[in-house]
């Protein structure tokens, strides 16, 4: 495919994306904004109006970080506090991402046939179009984590000031999620993978590490000011930690379990030590249940997307005629499709070097993720990257490299194997769903 044709295709795609993505918003003008929503729209409002970063009432805050609710601000000075507003301009940054598909998989394998299909892939996934409807911080995280991802690929031959652009953009996003902050402090492990020579990765960890915590400074500086100590994200950490780590922890995230489990505590410091005590006590005392939870996190991890039909089913929506779990279902498949399709990349795609750069930032939320409280909502970053090995895998054919039992050996039992566990607990989830909803 000629370079010229492939730029067409994707900036078609992109332009069918907006499209959809527009008329999707303004079909739904009207939301009701809960639980997570609701605490960035206060911060973000509050913000804007400058009451300072609150959420109720006059006491600061350290409960989320502020990169999103900057964003919310931001738009809120300009149009009032208007939430369709919002929306409409996280579906111009969720086509952002379909080029970044595109562009890192250029990078990467230099083939424009799988960089279309990347940014098809991209295009198409449910879960990108969803949180673009959101009041999260899925949505402008996946772009930021995505430009991290393809600045550090970019660079990866170059010299080590290159490198404070990926350790801005990765503070960026880690001030965004904070999850962002453990791919930027998980660098040197990828230069490391990558081969590079010790002096290399020594500088270029050095020069994107000291950006980081550049961008990072104002708001330590903020967290110092106001609560007398070093809050190197936000104050959600401890209790996420807690919840997948406790008596009842079952290996999904349930806030509840916080809230059955520990004592009411006003103070955002003290909640947060109270609670990260606890799950470290936790592990301590039962180390075997610890690590027979861990599957069963590690499997939530990459559950089904749920997040239409939830936030239908909690009215964010109105509940308005023509649109329900019918409607809705859909939006569960898009890791059914690309996961699949990744892990034939993965495990069938040459040369090794490009993979190993898009399993870093996978691998790093999917460990955390683990050790914590799993959400399959903190895969939705993760989008580009699985787009790109999957557009590889299908540009390349692969799925007769993954039937070829005599040639594949290990890779080709190590593929099924996982696929057979994927589904089985895909199909439980769904049957969990449809039980819930009725």
């Amino acid at each position: 495919m000629a370079a010229a044709d492939a730029r067409r295709w994707v900036l078609l795609m992109i332009a069918a994306f907006l499209v959809v993505g527009v008329a999707s918003v303004l079909a739904t003008p009207r939301i009701n904004v809960f639980r997570d929503m609701a605490t960035y729209d206060a911060i973000g409002f509050n913000l804007a109006q400058g009451r300072g970063y609150t959420s109720t009432g006059d006491a600061a805050t350290g409960w989320r970080v502020p990169g999103y609710p900057l964003f919310l601000a931001g738009v809120y000075r300009v149009a009032g506090h208007s939430t369709l507003a919002v929306r409409l301009l996280e579906v111009i940054i969720a086509g952002a991402t379909i080029w970044a598909a595109w562009r890192l998989s250029l990078l990467a394998f230099g083939s424009e046939r799988a960089a279309v299909w990347a940014a098809a892939l991209a295009a198409i996934c449910p879960t990108t179009l969803v949180f673009a409807h959101l009041l999260m911080a899925e949505t402008l995280f996946t772009a930021l984590l995505a430009l991290g991802v393809i600045a550090a690929f970019a660079w990866r031959d170059r010299r080590g000031a290159h490198y404070l652009a990926v350790g801005a953009i990765l503070g960026i996003a880690a001030l965004v999620r904070p999850i962002g902050a453990a791919a930027a402090l998980s660098l040197p492990v990828a230069l490391l993978v990558d081969r590079q020579r010790w002096a290399a990765i020594l500088t270029r960890t050095a020069a994107a590490w000291l950006a980081f915590a550049v961008i990072m400074s104002p708001w330590w500086y903020r967290n110092w000011r106001v609560f007398n100590t070093f809050v190197p994200s936000d104050l959600t950490a401890g209790i996420t930690f807690f919840i997948g780590n406790n008596e009842l922890a079952a290996g999904r995230s349930d806030f509840s379990l916080a809230q059955k489990l520990l004592p009411p505590v006003k103070d955002e410091i003290a909640r947060d030590r109270l609670a990260r005590q606890r799950g470290l006590a936790f592990i301590r005392a039962q180390p075997g249940r610890f690590l027979r939870i861990l599957p069963g996190k590690a499997m939530a991890f990459w559950g089904l997307d749920r997040d239409g039909l939830y936030c239908y089913r909690e009215g964010f929506w109105g509940r308005p005629r023509g649109l329900g779990f019918a409607a809705l279902s859909p939006t569960m498949l898009g890791i059914a499709v690309l996961l699949p399709l990744a892990l034939m990349g993965i495990l069938f795609s040459s040369p090794r070097q490009p993979i190993r750069w898009m399993l870093w930032p996978i691998l790093v939320c999917w460990v955390i993720a683990t050790l914590t409280a799993p959400q399959a909502r903190i895969h939705a970053p993760l989008v580009p990257m699985l787009a790109v090995l999957a557009g590889r895998s299908i540009a390349e054919r692969q799925w007769r490299s993954a039937v070829r039992w005599k040639r594949g050996g290990v890779r080709v039992v190590a593929f099924w194997a996982a696929i057979a566990i994927l589904i089985i607990y895909w199909a439980w989830e769904v049957a969990e769903a449809t039980l819930a909803a009725f």
